[in-house]
């Protein structure tokens, strides 16, 4: 059962839980009531007469019979008051019955009368033990059994049934004090196990956190590589919808673009709890009543608008009837944008009892962003196969640029396609080194060789190389006839001898700046027309479009290892967190399976932590958990994990742990890692601090098979140390499989200790 379910079910208020108590004693009050009352009659048969004692017999069994009736009448009843009414009234009447007895068929015989008073006294006082959680039920029970044998030893008149009466009005007294005090001390054990059941609530709603945030960044994972994998942007915006619902991230979401004569959103994706809504009802011009959705107010001002719950527990917008008929929840309406303007409205809808805080507004704001980055790839993609089209009738340059898996592969591919069945016979790209020698970063064709010695710069007093030219930005540049020009007389002899009669040099642009410069070259004087030219320009383009594409996609590539990274990793001290361990440590237990090795899944906590935080803030806290962190990194195995799940809570698993030799190795590898806290830990400049840790051991297989199991009984064996930490004989401890289950809280951590320097 989940942390929340076991708070729902935990928390109730004294009534009901008395209600709920009286409920569950009344059938075994009843039948020791009959047992009682049974023996009480075999007693005194020789002294009450038969008739009185069959009467009362009967009496006995009607009342409690009516008492295990109204039990069973009032099962079904979800009135607590009224059924502990109706349940005290039945003890009331079960300790009239005692009473009865002292009125109607008193004993005249003194040795009677005291063992009549030691029943009725014994069965009050069992009452009281019984029902000590309800004062008023035990009360109802004591005073209707007393009262009457007191009346009826004071009117015998002798010293000796005085002095009964006196020691059962004493009784009646601390009986009726003991019930006060069982009230009080059941009322306290329930707030005690209420505050415990909130505890539970709390952090079930820290695990809802994380596990929204991990459903999130798995969905920002998938966005960014679908801007890869889709060639349309309505395909991108059903994909993202149908992972934002499906990863549960989401419980609605939608994509939509006005139409352009009339201001109603057209639906281009949706995913999630729609019915028959078609989101024809939202506007984006501000003039019709539609428009005040927040919908056509994210289009119309090109910002992302948030809105919460309203306090009726409806969707606040305009197009609130879905929310209703579906139980959404918080909303928000997201522009899209491409080529710097908004292209469509990204409409997502969180359960009820989401909040949109402000991480969840970021990742909103991420995955908005994944979305325009695959569009921008699209559109890249678009562009990149347009020109292709345009090249093909002289050469497959696109192919090339589609296929390429690096700049380097782009740019050879580039210049081995140009020099084949083409008019061109050499191609090359040079861009300038950091000392702003060119250098030649891809050749092909014929004399290209000879370019591996080439030696000009950028700031050579002779400007007249085509190179220098472009990236001195002049734009395209070329030559008809190369030999012919006597700026480039001292490369004749080169040229004449691979016929490079004819040469172009244009610019390739990477990320919107010259990144480098093509060159080609043919073997015909006049090679170079105006629509040569221009289809030269446009290959550097394809070819500068290509290596962008390259970089969007490494960047696509780094940005989903980057969330996956994020995903796995405690942001704080760069751990592995709950999530990576929760993905490693079942791949773990079945290596040891395998193996048979010993698994051993160790709990810590930090003794005096939270005085940290008290005494000099929280930024204080964080150094340190970094620096432990750090040291413990440092000290664990490299066949080993160490994991944080969340404040000052780590997890370390050890693997490849003999069984005989068990105790031995996790000795060796608990006294290096406790090396970690055994010097002060430095939390400002001038200020260090003491700590000291507890870990809890569970061990694989002996305490548990799967590996949730593991963490809790590694959690309750450190909590078995924290009891004793004070006497224990190391800082670590197995779990023993007869131990209670742990507190609720730790309260055993003295504060921290502060070391200045020179401090003793």
């Amino acid at each position: 059962m989940l942390p929340n379910q076991l708070a729902k079910q935990g928390r109730s208020t004294l009534e009901e839980e008395q209600c709920r108590m009286l409920h569950a004693a009344t059938p075994v009050s009843a039948l020791t009531n009959l047992g009682t009352g049974g023996i009480a009659i075999w007693v005194l048969r020789e002294a009450v007469p038969p008739v009185g004692l069959s009467i009362w017999a009967l009496w006995l069994v009607l009342v409690h019979g009516t008492r295990l009736g109204l039990w069973a009448w009032s099962r079904d009843s979800h009135h607590a008051a009224r059924r502990a009414a109706w349940l005290r009234g039945g003890v009331f009447l079960s300790g009239s019955v005692w009473g009865a007895l002292c009125v109607f068929f008193f004993p005249a015989d003194l040795l009677q009368q005291a063992i009549l008073a030691f029943f009725i006294a014994g069965v009050s006082g069992a009452a009281v033990v019984g029902l000590a959680f309800d004062r008023r039920a035990a009360l109802f029970f004591v005073w209707p059994a007393l009262v009457p044998l007191m009346v009826r030893l004071w009117l015998q008149g002798s010293a000796m049934a005085h002095d009964m009466s006196v020691m059962a009005g004493i009784d009646l007294l601390y009986l009726s004090a003991a019930a006060q005090r069982g009230q009080r001390q059941f009322a306290q054990w329930l707030s005690w196990r209420n505050q415990a059941f909130q505890g539970i609530d709390q952090l079930a709603q820290q695990a809802r956190g994380l596990e929204r945030l991990a459903r999130f960044n798995a969905l920002l994972a998938q966005a960014n590589q679908m801007g890869s994998t889709v060639n349309q942007p309505n395909a991108l915006y059903e994909a993202v919808c149908h992972a934002a619902v499906t990863s549960g991230a989401l419980k609605r979401a939608w994509i939509g673009r006005p139409d352009p004569t009339t201001g109603r959103f057209d639906i281009l994706a949706l995913a999630g709890a729609a019915g028959d809504w078609d989101g024809a009802r939202i506007s984006c011009r501000a003039d019709d009543p539609a428009g005040t959705d927040p919908t056509g107010r994210a289009w119309r001002d090109d910002q992302a608008i948030f809105v919460a719950e309203s306090p009726s527990g409806e969707p606040t917008h305009a197009s609130s009837e879905p929310g209703r008929r579906y139980a959404l929840g918080p909303f928000a309406a997201l522009p899209v944008h491409a080529q710097d303007q908004v292209v469509a409205v990204l409409s997502v809808y969180f359960d009820e009892d989401e909040a949109l805080d402000a991480g969840t507004r970021e990742m909103l704001m991420n995955l908005v962003a994944s979305i325009e980055r695959g569009l921008q790839a699209i559109w890249q993609r678009h562009r990149i196969a347009s020109l292709q089209k345009l090249y093909q009738a002289l050469m497959s340059e696109g192919d090339v640029v589609l296929r390429a898996r690096s700049a380097a592969e782009m740019l050879l591919k580039t210049c081995e396609r140009l020099t084949e069945d083409t008019q061109f016979h050499a191609a090359w790209v040079a861009r300038p080194d950091a000392q702003g020698h060119i250098e030649v970063i891809a050749r092909a064709g014929s004399g290209a060789e000879q370019l591996d010695n080439l030696d000009i710069n950028i700031h050579d007093e002779n400007k007249s190389p085509l190179v220098i030219r472009v990236l001195s930005g002049e734009g395209t540049v070329y030559r008809n006839d190369l030999l012919g020009d006597p700026n480039l007389q001292p490369w004749f002899s080169s040229m004449a001898r691979y016929a490079w009669h004819a040469a172009l040099a244009t610019a390739v642009r990477r990320g919107g700046a010259i990144w480098a410069v093509l060159v080609f070259v043919s073997p015909q004087r006049d090679a170079f027309d105006d629509q040569t030219i221009a289809l030269c320009q446009r290959i550097a383009e394809l070819l500068g479009h290509g290596l962008d594409e390259l970089d969007v996609k490494e960047r696509l590539r780094k940005l989903q290892r980057e969330e996956s990274h994020r995903a796995r990793h405690d942001p704080l001290t760069h751990l592995p967190n709950r999530y990576a361990l929760e993905q490693y440590l079942p791949t773990a237990m079945a290596r040891a399976r395998d193996q048979r090795w010993v698994l051993a899944v160790g709990m810590i906590d930090l003794d005096n932590f939270k005085p940290v935080n008290d005494t000099w803030g929280h930024d204080a806290g964080d150094r340190l958990l970094q620096e432990l962190a750090r040291r413990l990194h440092a000290r664990v195995r490299e066949t080993d994990f160490l994991a944080r799940l969340g404040g000052d809570e780590f997890v370390v698993v050890i693997e490849q742990i003999d069984e005989l030799r068990a105790l031995h190795q996790l000795g060796e590898i608990f006294h290096r890692l406790h090396q970690a806290v055994e010097s002060p830990i430095e939390i400002a400049p001038g200020t260090k601090v003491e700590i000291n840790m507890t870990m809890g051991l569970a061990l694989y297989p002996r305490d548990a098979e799967d590996s949730e199991a593991l963490i809790r009984q590694a959690d309750a064996a450190m909590y078995e140390a924290k009891l004793h930490k004070l006497d224990r004989p190391t800082w670590w401890q197995l779990r023993t499989p007869s131990a209670p289950p742990p507190a609720p809280g730790d309260g055993h951590d003295p504060g921290a200790q502060a070391t200045q320097p020179g401090a003793s």
